[in-house]
């Protein structure tokens, strides 16, 4: 909007100043309420997530009824074989191009210290958000916080299925073998191409902070496919050890 003035015979347009702000009527803290809607956030991460693993990427976003019901929906449709330290997933963020060769053994990180992250170093990796964390009950991966630019190494030997932008996951790589895909996302930079056969630590991409990233991070998945039309999310951290990495959590 604008507020239009006559001087010295010239019209002119200035613009009004606008400061957006919230307000609140629960009545408590304001550091709870930041919390809730670091919360909110996380909701808003997989409500996008959950959209391309349903292939519902056309249905509207924004608004909080529609993100509820697609997170009920995800909630209700079938477990794809899901079992134990599983989540069931959709099929249609990356098809599995059923590849087997050698080195489908998952074990590792794809992260290689020293590790940059604000200001410091660290000689291993960072893990924040976990699969399924307290914080982030439907969390598919584990989160790696790492400063933008840093090196991503894939954690299985195999054929690069997806390396390109893919809606929410931003940047994302996809290496499958064996009927495993090991997932990359929110990448700054891609360094491979679709087809490519890969070895186990080959340099995938950098880090950064695309798609649905509120900080720059790696989001690393394990995905498994369980049937013809059916896969789950499997818990990255059966695939690496706790001497492996330094544990920061989610809201960190």
């Amino acid at each position: 909007m604008f507020v239009a003035f006559t001087l010295a015979r010239a019209q002119l347009l200035t613009p009004e100043i606008e400061i957006e702000g919230w307000w609140t009527s629960l009545d408590v803290a304001m550091a709870d309420v930041i919390e809730l809607y670091k919360h909110h956030g996380t909701h808003e991460q997989f409500h996008s997530e959950i959209k391309t693993d349903l292939d519902l990427e056309r249905l509207p976003s924004g608004k909080f009824d529609t993100n509820d019901a697609v997170v009920h929906l995800a909630a209700f449709t079938s477990d794809n074989g899901s079992y134990g330290n599983s989540l069931p997933s959709g099929m249609s963020a990356v098809p599995f191009d059923g590849y087997v060769g050698p080195g489908s053994e998952i074990y590792g990180l794809p992260l290689v210290g020293p590790i940059p992250h604000w200001g410091d170093t660290y000689d291993k990796p960072l893990l924040g958000c976990v699969f399924q964390d307290p914080h982030y009950r439907s969390h598919t991966g584990a989160d790696f916080p790492v400063n933008e630019g840093t090196p991503i190494h894939t954690t299985i030997a195999g054929k690069v299925v997806w390396a390109g932008s893919n809606g929410p996951w931003g940047n994302l790589v996809v290496v499958e073998n064996n009927g495993y895909q090991v997932w990359l996302a929110h990448l700054s930079s891609v360094q491979v191409v679709e087809g490519q056969i890969l070895n186990y630590g080959d340099v995938v991409g950098s880090s950064g902070n695309t798609g649905n990233s509120t900080g720059a991070h790696l989001h690393y998945g394990i995905h498994q496919k369980t049937g013809e039309q059916s896969a789950v999310w499997l818990n990255p951290q059966s695939f690496f050890s706790a001497d492996e990495y330094i544990y920061i959590g989610c809201s960190d």
